[in-house]
């Protein structure tokens, strides 16, 4: 009976540490997604920023261009070309780096949440064996109960 009392004292520790850690690793996971969300939001608004710059380049390249004759024409509106493909390649550039981040946090929570998954099947078959050794005791016990109630009989 004490063992029965132990084993499911034990048991109970073993799940509160489980709890614990788990929601420890949560806690883990939502600072870092709050980091990140922290950081894409400061990068998007500079990336914003610096389109907005060069979106008023490009229109006041293109202004100058309307406004200018011969070849000044000719030249400001290839400027004012070269500013929107690197408007483009800017705006991709923060697109790619907006998804690695997104793929770099997708990759830690999934990591994070198979090892708390192998952690709960692992104390799931501890559990099943205390369980399967429990039964044995008991088993015995009920035995031995009943050889001394035979022989005091």
């Amino acid at each position: 009976m004490i063992a029965l009392i132990a084993a499911n004292i034990f048991l109970y520790l073993q799940i509160d540490n489980l709890k614990q850690q788990t929601a420890k690793m949560q806690e883990s996971i939502l600072n870092e997604v709050g980091r990140v969300r922290e950081t894409s939001s400061v990068t998007s608004a500079a990336a914003r920023k610096n389109i907005q710059d060069l979106q008023t380049d490009l229109s006041e390249a293109r202004r100058q261009a309307s406004q200018a004759a011969g070849q000044a024409k000719i030249d400001a509106t290839k400027r004012a070309e070269e500013l929107a493909a690197k408007l483009a390649a800017q705006q991709q550039q923060q697109k790619q780096e907006l998804q690695s981040q997104i793929s770099k946090v997708d990759e830690a929570a999934t990591s994070k949440i198979g090892q708390v998954s192998s952690d709960v099947s692992n104390v799931k078959t501890e559990v099943s064996a205390n369980k399967s050794e429990l039964d044995k005791t008991i088993a015995t016990l009920r035995s031995t109960q009943g050889d001394l109630g035979v022989r005091a009989g």
